[in-house]
């Protein structure tokens, strides 16, 4: 049952540096100023 928390442990801190890592590469989300403006004048 050790070996198995160990291993969970691992496999979810290995998980979690590696979403950090991706997190840095993807640049952020744009906003289209269109869409937007659409968006106001629909009335949404």
């Amino acid at each position: 049952m050790k070996k198995l928390i160990t291993l969970l442990s691992i496999t979810l801190m290995v998980a979690g540096l590696g979403c950090a890592v991706l997190s840095q590469q993807i640049p952020p989300a744009e906003v289209d100023q269109d869409a937007v403006w659409y968006t106001v004048d629909a009335g949404v």
